[in-house]
């Protein structure tokens, strides 16, 4: 045992021996190697440099190269009534215009760009006085207050523009002496009472349920009491003409047909 004990001994010396030598050389290869990397990083760096700044250069020139043909796309946008994708290519070109709207070559096309929207914002508000439906309304306020509207200002507007709304269709319904009682209420429903619903519910979503950091704290209540009272005064416009001709059916009319159309 003593003797087999002494040739292991001997024999791992020897393979330790080896090893050595080898991890001594392996020590020398990896000094070389990273050497070899830290020239080769040294030259290649300059070029990589080179290379980052080239491909944002010419990301940067397809972008400007996009804005030259900017109006011709709002243009078209807008002659297929595609107003959000107008909007959003509009938006998206706006840092660009920030950084070289002074020169020559941009300013001009700034300014093709902005009467187009000038008029896009013109056609939203004219289309939202004449649209029925309430996610078009929805959608084109959102787009209003996309392209900059202050939401004082517009909510201010859109009040003022949905009173002559419903001011001419009190008036049209104040014509209909011809019709009986329940096709004078029925037209009161379907027209006024539908349109007044639905305007001060979109009202109330874009201006008084959203929190505009632009705005003070005070502006969602102040929305509100304006919304209180433009609903209040019109609901009482409304109810006056109805009353009127509650009269006038009282004196003339079928009490059954009146009493129908006031259930």
């Amino acid at each position: 045992k003593f003797i087999t004990a002494t040739e292991t001994i001997r024999k791992m010396k020897t393979d330790f021996l080896l090893m050595e030598n080898e991890m001594k050389k392996l020590q020398e290869n990896m000094i070389d190697i990273t050497e070899s990397s830290h020239q080769i990083t040294s030259v290649l760096h300059e070029t990589r440099t080179n290379l980052t700044n080239l491909t944002k250069k010419s990301n940067l020139l397809k972008k400007l190269s996009a804005i030259s043909s900017l109006p011709a796309q709002l243009t078209r946008l807008v002659e297929e009534k595609n107003y959000t994708q107008a909007v959003q290519e509009y938006n998206k070109s706006q840092w660009i215009f920030q950084l070289y709207g002074s020169q020559t070559s941009f300013r001009g096309i700034q300014e093709d760009c902005k009467k187009l929207i000038d008029g896009l914002r013109v056609k939203l508000k004219e289309d939202f006085e004449r649209v029925d439906n309430k996610n078009l309304q929805l959608t084109q306020i959102g787009l209003l207050l996309q392209l900059g509207e202050n939401p004082t200002i517009l909510s201010n507007e859109i009040l003022q523009l949905t009173s002559q709304r419903l001011h001419d269709e009190l008036i049209n319904l104040q014509d209909q002496t011809e019709r009986d009682m329940m096709e004078f209420v029925d037209l009161g429903i379907e027209n006024f009472l539908n349109d007044l619903i639905a305007l001060s519910s979109v009202y109330y979503e874009m201006f008084i349920a959203k929190h505009f950091e632009s705005e003070p704290d005070t502006f969602q209540e102040i929305s509100r009491e304006k919304l209180n009272e433009f609903v209040t005064s019109n609901i009482a416009l409304y109810l006056n003409l109805v009353h009127e001709r509650v009269d006038h059916e009282t004196e003339n009319g079928d009490c059954r047909i009146l009493l129908r159309a006031l259930d």
